[in-house]
């Protein structure tokens, strides 16, 4: 994904903390499967979660929406493909 979704004005109604921290996340994913991905998205679930860094639902629903909209189709297809393995019955987080 290239990075002009850092400058869609919807990340400005997300905490910079919980920015900052996904961004970090990211990182850590680039260019692995949606099986390297999971443990390393688990890990930072649990870790948000000790930070109190979790995503609200509206936060949540806005990196969807900035994923789905800057993302080429392989790389939607890998989200899917990870959300899949992460929850089997559903395709959203």
């Amino acid at each position: 994904m290239d990075r002009s979704w850092l400058e869609d004005s919807e990340l400005e109604k997300i905490d910079k903390r919980k920015l900052d921290f996904m961004l970090q996340v990211a990182r850590e994913c680039d260019g692995k499967s949606p099986k390297e991905m999971l443990p390393i998205i688990m890990t930072a679930s649990k870790k948000s979660k000790q930070l109190g860094l979790q995503l609200t639902t509206q936060e949540a629903g806005i990196m969807m929406h900035i994923i789905q909209s800057y993302s080429t189709p392989e790389e939607r297809e890998k989200v899917d493909q990870m959300l899949k393995h992460h929850n089997p019955s559903s395709s959203c987080m």
